[in-house]
């Protein structure tokens, strides 16, 4: 990999950690919403009308964040009954190349 290349993944590597440990406190923010909503509902019997939708959205984007941080963390779950149809991995697994690629046709077919 070319220094260009390698400098560039750095770069969204580095974003990729900080913004997914900033997006980890979206949970106490869900927390406290769901608190809210729960002490409106059965204390005042005035539900939020928003809570429930921004829960949900938040939870969405808190999601997304977590799926690119263990991606990028390398700690995903293979599935390993697609595993072994990709022989070549195994052949060629001391190239990295051949491995990332790999990672990324398998993450695409199991979407």
């Amino acid at each position: 990999m070319s220094e260009p290349q390698k400098s560039f993944f750095d770069w969204i590597d580095i974003i990729a950690e900080k913004s997914a440990k900033i997006t980890c406190y979206l949970v106490f923010i869900i927390m406290v919403i769901t608190t809210a909503d729960v002490i409106a509902r059965y204390v005042f019997n005035r539900p939020l009308i928003w809570g429930w939708l921004l829960n949900r959205q938040l939870f969405g984007v808190f999601i997304l964040f977590a799926g690119v941080y263990t991606l990028f963390k390398g700690e995903h779950i293979r599935i390993e009954i697609l595993y072994p149809l990709y022989l070549i991995c195994f052949v060629v697994a001391h190239n990295p190349g051949t491995n990332q690629s790999l990672e990324i046709k398998s993450f695409f077919d199991f979407i």
